[in-house]
């Protein structure tokens, strides 16, 4: 357990999906389950106290890089229109 890479940066997203086991077409539900999952395990293992945190501060590095991931992707998937100037996005709000 000494020899795993916890520097967040030095994984893209590809990877980092693999680590956690999330299907091609994952969620946010997707990322929190397996993130806590391996946190569970994580807790029940027999590795020093100061490894836990670093991993549970790595688990959390991954979490927010896969979720950002889907943020982004969100956005760049509802733009409407570019006219050159401006960016139209769809917009499911409504206003009351």
């Amino acid at each position: 357990m000494n020899n795993i890479n916890l520097d967040i940066n030095t994984y893209n997203i590809e990877e980092l999906k693999n680590l956690l086991k999330l299907p091609q077409n994952y969620t946010s539900e997707n990322i929190y389950s397996a993130k806590e999952n391996i946190a569970n395990s994580i807790r029940k293992s027999n590795i020093s106290e100061s490894k836990k945190t670093e991993i549970f501060i790595f688990l959390d590095n991954i979490k927010n890089k896969l979720i950002n991931n889907l943020e982004i992707g969100a956005n760049i998937n509802s733009i409407k229109e570019y006219n050159g100037n401006h960016y139209i996005t769809n917009n499911s709000e409504s206003i009351l």
